[in-house]
């Protein structure tokens, strides 16, 4: 958007303005590589036009080559890219999950100099599509929910930290008086939660099984004694 009165105050030349109004239309299948050798003459760009070809050939091997577009029109803020840039999408996400690229040089500020390659996992994204899709990641490991109210976050504390030490995974939730149990329940079963231990008065904690939703005493009041 704006390239063509951007390129008008630039004293380049007319070849130059075209490729660069050019650019943004360059993706899509690896015929978008072909059309970009026909714009320029120039070694340098020609020389990383096959080596993308190069790599397309290779991800044929691997026969994954219906999943590959080409943009020649994507750039990146980060100025330590060298070479490549890459973004791998799926669907139910309107953003990347991964982004990353080549930085030959970015190693050498940290003592080593060597070529690298290395890319991002955008977690929220990632979780994004995994819930749209309905994909579910089987784990062993059981999750809990400590569920208080905020009189009770002293004994919460102490319940987290005891189940902790016992290399339980637990996340502890301050209850809001808007919201009731099952808004809870709901919460935990998208978050991969197997178990809310809800304090159901100062005396008494439920333990919820998120699936079936049946409640029994958790038998844990020893341990804030």
């Amino acid at each position: 958007f704006g390239v063509e009165e951007l390129l008008s105050e630039q004293n380049i030349s007319e070849e130059l303005k075209n490729v660069f109004a050019t650019l943004p239309q360059l993706f899509g299948t690896v015929d978008a590589l072909e059309r970009a050798k026909l714009l320029t003459s120039n070694q340098g760009a020609l020389k990383a036009i096959a080596r993308l070809e190069e790599l397309y050939g290779i991800l044929k091997y691997y026969g994954v080559e219906k999943y590959v577009s080409f943009d020649l029109g994507m750039i990146s803020k980060y100025m330590y890219y060298t070479g490549i840039i890459f973004r791998g999408y799926t669907f139910g996400t309107g953003d990347a999950i991964v982004k990353g690229g080549r930085y030959d040089h970015m190693m050498g500020h940290f003592g080593k100099d060597a070529p690298s390659i290395g890319f991002v996992v955008v977690v929220d994204q990632l979780l994004t599509a995994l819930s749209r899709q309905k994909i579910d990641v089987p784990s062993e490991q059981v999750n809990r929910l400590i569920l208080y109210k905020k009189e009770q976050r002293k004994e919460a504390i102490t319940l987290a930290k005891h189940l902790r030490i016992e290399n339980n995974y637990v996340e502890l939730i301050c209850q809001k008086e808007s919201l009731d149990l099952e808004d809870y329940l709901t919460f935990a079963r998208r978050s991969r939660i197997n178990e809310i231990l809800y304090f159901e008065d100062k005396d008494r904690i439920l333990s919820v099984n998120t699936e079936t939703k049946v409640a029994k005493p958790a038998g844990l009041m020893a341990l804030l004694s």
